[in-house]
């Protein structure tokens, strides 16, 4: 398992500015070297009010976590937290941040640098499956009500469909989650969005995550004292059309 921490991305916080003007705030909560296999990263955008990043697309899967603030994708209204993903050479955007700002982080279990804004880069594009889902926003629930959790609960965000998904799982204090790869899978996120979680002998508080390699065979996570809120979030394998 590989950790990505609050402490991490204070310390690797920077402004950037593109070629096409877009100004945010990148933080680096799990990094990889790029050519680990596999290179898990998670990196928290920070945009300004009413600012836009242009419509763009990746080279990888990725899952998109809004955390604070809202704005828009496109035509779709996201708040924290709102989960996106978005499939390898899958065009999306606009995104505008609204009068708030907007904040979210970007997960892929592959290393990537950089997106390829459209429509400069069509010819970049290459054929093949085109996937984009939302999930329903996620209320954080308050520490009382976690603590007085007294079973496990499980919501599915984004159903499972060859091997992607996304779920929420409610957990009383102490509670073992066990987290295992279903179908296709090219790696698993575990984001804590209330309460904390133990994962081998690291505590993780709110917004901080772990990820599971592909080739692993599963961890077991414990909920600390106060119970947790836990998104799972599990990345597909790209599809064969754009592998080399």
């Amino acid at each position: 398992m590989r950790i990505g921490t609050a402490e991490h991305g204070r310390r690797r916080r920077r402004f950037l500015r593109l070629d096409n003007g877009f100004e945010y705030h990148k933080s680096e909560w799990l990094e990889s070297p790029a050519d680990d296999v596999p290179s898990p990263t998670a990196f928290l955008v920070e945009q300004e009010p009413g600012s836009t990043l242009p419509t763009h697309f990746h080279t990888q899967n990725e899952f998109q976590v809004v955390v604070a603030g809202d704005g828009r994708f496109a035509r779709h209204a996201v708040r924290a937290v709102s989960v996106h993903y978005a499939g390898a050479y899958t065009g999306y955007g606009p995104i505008v941040a609204g009068p708030s700002g907007l904040s979210y982080f970007t997960l892929r279990s592959v290393f990537e640098s950089g997106a390829h804004f459209l429509p400069e880069a069509r010819d970049r594009l290459r054929r093949g499956p085109k996937v984009q889902r939302f999930g329903d926003p996620i209320d954080p629930l308050a520490p009382q009500r976690l603590r007085s959790l007294g079973s496990v609960g499980v919501e599915d965000i984004i159903p499972s469909e060859d091997g992607l998904f996304a779920r929420v799982a409610l957990l009383p204090p102490g509670v073992v989650l066990p987290i295992r790869h279903e179908g296709p899978s090219s790696g698993q996120f575990q984001m804590v969005l209330a309460g904390s979680l133990c994962a081998d002998e690291h505590a993780l508080g709110a917004l901080e995550m772990v990820f599971l390699a592909p080739d692993a065979d599963g961890a077991d996570l414990v909920a600390g004292s106060g119970g947790a809120q836990v998104l799972c979030l599990q990345l597909p394998r790209r599809a064969a059309e754009y592998e080399p």
